[in-house]
């Protein structure tokens, strides 16, 4: 039987040492690569759902200008194409919502609201 421990040994096996440490640290950095490409698509998300937000607010005051306009006598709350964008905002806030707490759990993965203060 072979002994594993002579210096030959070693010394022939000497680059699968390398290779296995190479290879693990390849795996942690697309682990983190990984993990830093979602942090980006989730701030990207965010942003987007934002603007949708603004312009779905602009889209109720074209609805409310164009609800007076037309029939001063109707209550605006009773129409049904404004209550449905009313609907579109909520749910985008939901969403924003979401992706807020995902974005704060990756920011401060130990449930620290905050970066911890440097004392002096």
């Amino acid at each position: 039987m072979k002994n594993n421990k002579t210096f030959r040994f070693k010394m022939q096996h000497f680059g699968d040492f390398f290779v296995e440490k190479f290879i693990n640290n390849l795996e942690k950095g697309i682990r983190s690569l990984t993990l830093s490409t979602r942090g980006i698509v989730v701030t990207y998300d965010l942003r987007e759902l934002k603007r949708a937000k603004k312009k779905m607010y602009a889209r109720v005051g074209q609805r409310v200008t164009e609800i007076k306009r037309t029939s001063p006598e109707m209550e605006i709350f009773q129409d049904n194409d404004l209550n449905k964008l009313f609907k579109r905002i909520d749910d985008l806030e939901s969403r924003i919502e979401r992706r807020l707490q995902e974005r704060e759990s990756r920011l401060y993965p130990n449930n620290f609201s905050q970066p911890v203060a440097a004392t002096a």
